[in-house]
């Protein structure tokens, strides 16, 4: 063998971010001077780099050529050994001459946690909604406890969680509601800080710092306001009262004059009361119809397609956040930060940019085939109750698909749901054999937001806001199949595009 290959030390230690070194020393056996040349193999050879690839030696000399490994900083690298090999090879033999060497990298756990405030300054008059997201961006499970406080003792601050147990590479969001502590807080322009501590073991501490506006609860316009319409109404009054004393003296004054009436200046008298009567009485109907028709077009512009919205299917329709059931964010996570919890698990999806178009917001995407998110078999047992189901989607396809259901073959069952789009782009609702079509495409590479909402028989479907489609069923369906809730792939139809912020709301 015209080479001698051995890496001292063989193993060696290093935290990722850092670097280790380790020297691999090469021996010409041969008898004519040459040059030998070393590559690393394995999954180290993207962070290994050799100060010089190659080295020159006589017949019987020895060389040592240095090996940096500088793994990158990230939570992917999981503490544990990897195995690495390093091949050098004689250039006046060629391949022949390759001796390989092996050696071992041990990964070394470490700690870092990110934490952000948003937003950091809020107005309100009685209480703000904050969020507070951490990060894991250490290559083991961390735990984190979240605190607050307030050094002038204005603010009352209290989070959903205080304590989180985070999985490396995970985030998670904390609602946070800010208060005054008392009723006495003097209301506004001027901030009021509250500080927040996100503290993580084997991590410094971190702080972060957030202000509160409070607004006057009775806005400063709303006095002046009330003193105008109220001396507008005095006026008004005054105006009337006056204009009805002149029409009485002005009445009373034409009978002082007039002679004593004849039989038929009676008749006349009478004839022209009769037609004052009705006239006054015409008036009294016209004026009677048009409040009828006021009344009538207030209770049209009410109802509109149905009952009016409650506070929790208004929010659900434009996108507000729903402190009810179920909602995905789909922030590169597929947890649930409603209140029931039930996260969801990621089957063939990946994550990508978000509807909102910002560096930290993302959403769900869809490859077709089989690439779904199955949100589990709770969050879609809709049963007879009302419900509002909302997501933002955007997509390019021209083919039928499935946004939403718990449907898993092609056949749809007599409990079973799903919102899926026509090729066309329009969307339709299934509930059990009840179908609502909507009649606008949303298939134009452009972020929707469609949302459906059953409100006793009546169930709408809505895009961007808008009555789209509707349909009146009676009885009630009962749509709790007990399957898995599905985004994407729903066991026949696949889909390929984005889905972001999903809410499903009972109740």
């Amino acid at each position: 063998m015209p080479t001698l290959v051995a890496i001292d030390p063989r193993e060696v230690s290093v935290e990722p971010g850092a670097e280790a070194v380790c020297g691999v020393r090469v021996r010409n056996s041969g008898p004519v001077v040459d040059e030998f040349t070393a590559e690393v193999v394995g999954e180290v050879a993207e962070w290994a780099l050799f100060e010089a690839d190659s080295v020159r030696l006589f017949p019987g000399d020895e060389g040592t050529l240095l090996l940096h490994l500088r793994p990158p900083r990230t939570h992917r690298l999981i503490p544990g050994a990897i195995p690495f090999a390093v091949r050098v090879t004689a250039t006046s033999v060629g391949p022949a001459s390759a001796v390989v060497e092996e050696g071992t990298v041990r990964i070394t756990p470490f700690h870092e946690v990110e934490a952000a405030l948003t937003p950091r300054r809020s107005k309100a008059r009685i209480s703000a909604r904050h969020r507070v997201r951490v990060t894991n961006r250490g290559n083991i499970p961390t735990s984190v406890k979240l605190s607050a406080s307030d050094p002038d003792d204005i603010l009352e601050v209290r989070f959903r969680r205080r304590e989180l147990e985070l999985a490396p590479g995970q985030m998670r969001k904390v609602r946070t509601r800010v208060w005054p502590a008392t009723l006495t807080v003097a209301a506004g322009p001027e901030p009021h800080q509250f500080d927040v501590k996100v503290e993580a073991e084997g991590s410094p501490p971190i702080e972060l710092s957030g202000a509160m506006v409070v607004r006057y609860v009775v806005p400063l316009w709303l006095p002046i306001v009330l003193v105008v319409v109220v001396g507008v109404a005095v006026v008004l009054i005054g105006l009337l009262r006056k204009e009805s004393v002149q029409t009485l003296a002005t009445d009373g004054s034409l009978a002082g004059a007039s002679p004593s009436p004849s039989p038929s200046g009676s008749a006349g008298a009478k004839s022209g009361a009769g037609g004052a009567g009705g006239g006054g009485a015409g008036a009294a109907g016209g004026a009677a119809a048009g409040a009828g028709a006021v009344a009538a077009a207030s209770s049209a512009a009410t109802t509109g397609a149905g009952a009016p919205l409650t506070a929790t299917e208004a929010a659900c329709l434009s996108g507000t956040p729903v402190d009810a059931g179920s909602s995905y964010a789909a922030d590169g996570t597929a947890q649930d930060s409603g209140p029931d919890h039930q996260d969801a698990t990621v089957q063939g999806a990946t994550y990508g940019p978000g509807a909102t178009g910002t560096g930290s917001d993302q959403a769900f995407v869809f490859t077709g085939g089989t690439s779904a998110v199955d949100l589990g078999a709770k969050v879609g047992q809709l049963g007879t109750s009302n419900f509002c189901v909302a997501m933002v989607v955007n997509t390019t396809q021209r083919v039928q698909q499935s946004l939403i259901g718990d449907r898993t073959s092609a056949a749809a069952g007599a409990t079973s749901w799903d919102l899926r789009l026509q090729p066309s782009g329009t969307p339709y609702v299934e509930l059990g054999s009840m179908t609502v079509n909507g009649y606008v495409p949303v298939n134009d590479g452009k972020w929707h937001r469609l949302c459906v909402i059953r409100s006793n028989t009546l169930v709408n479907l809505y895009v961007d806001g808008r009555l789209a489609g509707t349909t009146n069923a009676s009885p009630v369906g009962n749509v709790s199949s007990g399957g898995d809730t599905h985004l994407g792939w729903d066991g026949s139809v696949p889909y390929a595009g984005s889905i972001d912020s999903i809410v499903i709301v009972q109740g």
